[in-house]
């Protein structure tokens, strides 16, 4: 490769979800070169903003994208880079409906495969299903898929709302974004210390694991993948680099994102084949 790739790198650089932008722009480095520009900018995690930013980086002439962790941001931005023959890169977006199949690959597996674990693992612990969300549009569709999954999933508002005799029987579901759900953690485990938490892939971060290791028991788990949301990040940069050092000088980057290459395998929705989702014990960060 001897022409300049102009990469943007786009995500939640400022407020309360900016531990995303912040390993984002850490594992950015490893594209680092003569031959590549880096380019940074904030969606600030809400769709409006990502569409803003998306015709910036269209009328800039860039290469590629990656990032827009929020699903919604993805499903906001993707037509536009399609339309411009943009190639995105979207580390983290589980929406089910999120399709990238020309131009596009997503490093994430979907929300269906999260709720689907749930549910196997409430039946598992012969426990009832509870979920509570932070009524943001990923907390209620995750609680929304959930109970398409399972019509054994009752639903409840706050933390108030758990009955005393229920609480060592139960599987409580913490959907939305970690930093919304932190509190209703902290609160459940003080009231229902016997009662098995698990919280959404959102809460798989080291800022969350951080907040809440003080009073988590054995009964507190994150659903996930083995290596984290970094793990992801870091895959789906080296599948970047990876790209950049195959393709020929003339060669159009949107025209190769997503298709197979080597050790990397995608689906047809643009998803890499992967491990999918895990229960991981918040005791063992």
């Amino acid at each position: 490769m001897s022409k300049l790739i102009k990469i943007a790198i786009c995500g939640p650089m400022s407020g309360p979800r900016k531990a995303y932008g912040e390993m984002l722009i850490e594992e950015s480095n490893v594209l680092k070169s003569n031959f590549v520009q880096l380019g940074y900018f904030d969606d600030m995690a809400q769709a409006d903003q990502a569409i803003k930013i998306a015709k910036e980086i269209v009328s800039q002439q860039y290469d590629l994208v990656i990032g827009h962790f929020n699903s919604y941001c993805s499903m906001a931005v993707k037509e536009i880079y399609k339309t411009a023959k943009i190639g995105f890169i979207s580390p983290l977006s589980t929406h089910p409906e999120l399709r990238l199949e020309t131009g596009g690959a997503i490093f994430s597996p979907s929300d269906k495969n999260q709720v689907r674990l749930v549910v196997d693992t409430a039946l598992a612990n012969s426990r009832i299903i509870y979920a509570l969300n932070d009524s943001s549009e990923y907390g209620r569709r995750l609680t929304e898929l959930l109970m398409a999954e399972s019509k054994f999933v009752q639903v409840r508002q706050s933390t108030a709302e758990f009955a005393e005799e229920e609480k060592d029987q139960i599987l409580i579901f913490l959907s939305g974004a970690h930093c919304n759900i932190l509190n209703f953690h902290k609160e459940l485990r003080e009231i229902a210390p016997d009662s098995m938490i698990v919280c959404c892939d959102d809460c798989y971060i080291e800022e969350y694991q951080e907040s809440i290791k003080a009073i988590s028991n054995h009964n507190d788990y994150l659903v996930g993948q083995p290596n984290g949301h970094r793990g992801s990040l870091t895959t789906s940069f080296e599948y970047l680099k990876h790209l950049i050092c195959h393709i020929g000088s003339d060669d159009i980057l949107y025209d190769f994102v997503g298709k197979n290459i080597d050790h990397y395998q995608f689906l047809d929705d643009g998803r890499i084949e992967s491990q999918g989702f895990e229960l991981i014990p918040i005791n063992t960060f």
